[in-house]
Formats: structure tokens, sequence, C-alpha cells
């Protein structure tokens, strides 16, 4: 979206300065955007509160302490940055069509770092193209890791990439998958 564009539908929160305690406040209250990126709370308590918003496809925007109720406000979302590139087998060079992509934290990643991610839907990810393309949002975070899986390939990891700046010309070359069997006992 062009700089200053409306983001529809994104999810505005305002809620109440906390006081001392005993002292009751106004309850949390929620609205979205409409389609030009406008919000309106009929009912909003007295300043000191505050305003956070958040959208799909954006970074986290940091709240806003509001001090006036007249005052205007213009709040900015950043989109979140996108890996770009092309899935390719290892061998013959070629696309690797219906390959499917998932980017996620390097945080996250850390903690599971020989283990599969639990959270990877076979049906979710970012599918990649006829072309072997693929083009998929970061998340929001200072390192991303980038994981593919395609039928009769061997998973790739890829990273850590910056995940605040665009990351394009990426190669990701998949290998074919071998078969391994074995058994597990107990001695005793």
């Amino acid at each position: 979206l062009p700089r200053g564009r409306g983001v529809a539908d994104a999810r505005v929160v305002l809620a109440p300065v906390l006081g001392p305690p005993g002292r009751p406040v106004a309850v949390v209250q929620v609205t979205r955007t409409d389609e030009d990126g406008h919000f309106h709370f009929p009912v909003a308590p007295q300043p000191e509160c505050f305003v956070r918003v958040e959208a799909e496809g954006h970074r986290a925007a940091r709240p806003v302490r509001i001090t006036d109720a007249q005052q205007a406000l213009q709040l900015e979302l950043v989109p979140l940055a996108r890996a770009r590139g092309r899935v390719v087998d290892r061998n013959t060079g070629e696309p690797v069509p219906g390959a499917r992509i998932w980017a996620f934290s390097m945080a996250a990643f850390a903690e599971t770092a020989l283990l599969p991610r639990p959270d990877l839907e076979p049906e979710s990810g970012t599918l990649v193209g006829k072309d072997g393309l693929f083009d998929v949002a970061l998340p929001d975070a200072a390192r991303a890791c980038l994981q593919v899986e395609a039928e009769g390939s061997c998973s790739l990891l890829h990273g850590p990439v910056d995940a605040d700046v665009d990351v394009g010309g990426l190669v990701l070359a998949l290998e074919p998958a071998a078969e391994l069997r074995g058994s597990v006992t107990f001695r005793g």
C-alpha cells in the first residue's frame, strides 16, 4: 500500500490507564477500521487512555497514549518485510512446484532447533508456483528462518535472515529424500 493510504479491517483497541487499586476504570473497547482506514469510538473514556492498532500483514504498532480528547489520531502501520526467491531441485536446478514455505521467528526456532516445527500444518504455508517462485511475509521479529517442504524431498531450513527488511533473490535447493528404516528395542 502507498504510504498514507488507509488500512481496512485493522483492529483498534482503546484501553484505559490503570489508576490506583480500587479505582474503577473504563472497559477496554475494540473496533475495526472501515475500507478507508477510519475508526470511531462513540463512547470513549476521558483521557488518559491508550490506543493500539494491529492488522494482518503489518508489524505490531506501539500503543499511543491519548492525553487530549480533541487530539486527532494518525496511526501508522508498517507492512511486514517479505522474502522472495525460488525453490529448485538441488540435482537438476529445475523448479519444485507444489513446495510449501513457512517463515517463523528465530526466537521460536532456537527453542526447537532439532525438532520439526509443531505448528506447521501441511495445508498451511505459502504454496510455491509452477515456476518455483515464492513471496512470503516474514514474521514481526528481528530475525527469521524459512522452512521449505516438498513431497519426495528433505525439508530445508534457511536462515537466519533479517526480518525487518525485504530479502530477495533467494534460491532454496531441495535434495531428494532417502528412506531410512529401523527399530527401537529396550534392554533389560
